[in-house]
């Protein structure tokens, strides 16, 4: 078994664009897939304490529907 390296974003980046051109995806259905993913990963990114939705009170909520 062959050891890859880390990746990062640019590798995965450059291997989403080659993935989607090998399938014939638009260009803005391209635009669209990388605006969509680079956005779900600063949502990833940032502590978790900003990912939780607020409540009507105001505090966190650990709950997915935020109630």
């Amino acid at each position: 078994m062959t050891h890859l390296p880390p990746a990062t974003s640019g590798t995965l980046r450059e291997r989403l664009v080659a993935d989607m051109a090998v399938r014939g995806f638009t260009e803005k259905t391209c635009k669209d897939y990388l605006r969509i993913v680079a956005g779900f990963a600063a949502f990833w990114s940032a502590r978790p304490a900003r990912r939780l939705p607020r409540t009507s009170a105001g505090s966190r909520s650990s709950s997915p529907s935020g109630a």
